[in-house]
């Protein structure tokens, strides 16, 4: 699998893993069983971002914003509307969701 190919999940998850580096590497460890032998923090995390990808296109989950009916056209107001939590990993910005958004597509 390409990292950095759109995916649902994947863009938001991806700007989170430097800030939560360790607990990615713990889901990637425990629930994948990805072994951390001779990788960096940063390879295992997007080694168990990558076996979820898997695992959700094996279970047939819809994977893009395109796929759940939205058009590209629709992606700034729905940025627009986004709520912007206060305590994530990172604290976003409207650009920065329709950037996501636009990734999703």
């Amino acid at each position: 699998m390409a990292w950095g190919s759109p995916r649902f999940h994947c863009p938001i998850i991806a700007i989170s893993i430097s800030y939560g580096l360790d607990k990615f590497v713990r889901f990637a460890t425990e629930i994948w069983g990805v072994s951390p032998d001779g990788k960096t923090k940063d390879a295992v995390a997007r080694e168990g971002l990558d076996a979820l990808e898997k695992f959700i296109k094996e279970c047939g989950i819809v994977t893009s914003l395109e796929e759940l009916g939205a058009t590209r056209e629709m992606l700034p107001k729905i940025a627009e509307s986004s709520f912007i939590l206060e305590n994530g990993y990172k604290k976003l910005t409207t650009e920065g969701i329709l950037n996501i958004l636009e990734a999703c597509f």
